[in-house]
């Protein structure tokens, strides 16, 4: 169409019946119009993938067991929403990517910071030992009710993630292998998050592993910055992954090595 247009434009100053200022104001006028069409296209390109997204998000949210979930997360983001930080529970292909990036099926103690609802809780008592230890933290005892009556083989406790190792000592684990926050890092003081790390690196055998994420939007909180910091100077490896999109909103898993 774009060949077409310009092809009639050439014939078109051609004509030497036409005064110039007449061919200009007739040049910018079609130029703009294909412009503005090639624009179209690309916005319809976009939408395209925004529709794909979409269709990919909606397999999850259409499953009326999630649809449940995100409704009673919903209440107690509302009830709050600090503590909560966001409106509806992980993705099942977040809790995936957690998994698949982190040592469950080795790991002998494992130890869950703000289990939410369960949807990392799902994926991690789907892919770990039968005989491993599994804790999950939650300071909500909401949350705390919905894992017991759905996981009965988790150790879900009502209580801060601060105080995991005296948790630990009452079943006789010395130390985790792994630990898996599903924490609101950027919402917490400089002196929280470094109580948190601490305890979490306390607790971590030689070779153990902590995995966490944050919501892509946080980058731009100075509050994130100084966690990434913190993380830097108490762990020796400390490894970011692709954004999962599919995510609500879109998130981002770290995951750090004491050796």
């Amino acid at each position: 169409q774009l060949l077409f247009v310009y092809t009639w434009l050439f014939c078109l100053f051609l004509n030497k019946k036409m005064g110039t200022i007449h061919k200009l104001f007739i040049l910018a006028t079609y130029t703009y119009t294909a412009y503005y069409k090639l624009l179209m296209f690309w916005q319809c390109l976009i939408n395209v993938k925004f529709i794909l997204l979409i269709m990919t998000i909606n397999r999850e949210v259409l499953n009326m067991e999630y649809l449940i979930e995100t409704m009673k997360f919903s209440k107690e983001f509302i009830l709050h929403p600090i503590s909560t930080s966001s409106i509806v529970p992980s993705s099942k292909n977040l809790s995936c990517a957690i998994v698949s990036v982190s040592n469950i099926k080795e790991a002998k103690a494992i130890i869950e910071l703000g289990c939410g609802t369960g949807a990392v809780t799902e994926a991690i008592v789907k892919n770990a030992d039968k005989n491993s230890n599994i804790f999950s933290f939650d300071t909500n005892s909401a949350f705390i009710k919905i894992i017991r009556e759905k996981y009965p083989q988790v150790r879900a406790i009502n209580d801060s993630a601060e105080n995991m190792k005296q948790y630990m000592n009452e079943y006789s684990v010395e130390y985790a292998d792994t630990v898996i926050s599903s924490l609101p890092w950027a919402t917490f003081s400089i002196r929280l998050q470094i109580r948190l790390i601490n305890t979490i690196n306390c607790i971590l055998n030689d070779n153990g592993e902590f995995v966490t994420y944050a919501y892509l939007h946080t980058k731009l909180f100075s509050s994130h910055k100084r966690f990434v910091k913190i993380l830097h100077k108490k762990f020796k490896t400390v490894t970011f992954f692709s954004v999962v999109w599919t995510n609500l909103p879109p998130a981002f898993i770290i995951k750090c090595k004491k050796d």
